[in-house]
């Protein structure tokens, strides 16, 4: 069975460009150093999330936040 989603298709696209979008806006709202809310590379999704919860842990979105940096992470374009 072929599922409706394929790799690198457009709605794939969309749905991680909004969920680094989600992710961006949430981070705004929290203290974290402007060059990692870029989120232009891996790097600095995996810098948040071993980093984020030492100034942000009892943020309200907080959980919000690291759900969208381990999908992000799983589903990060290889390139």
């Amino acid at each position: 069975m072929k599922s409706s989603i394929h790799h690198g298709g457009k709605m794939e696209d969309e749905t991680f460009a909004r969920k680094c979008s989600a992710l961006k806006t949430i981070l705004g709202q929290m203290d974290v150093p402007p060059k990692r809310i870029e989120l232009l590379r891996r790097t600095d999704v995996r810098w948040l999330g071993r980093n984020l919860q030492i100034r942000n842990g009892d943020h309200p979105m907080f959980e919000t936040a690291m759900g969208l940096i381990r999908w992000l992470l799983k589903n990060w374009p290889d390139t």
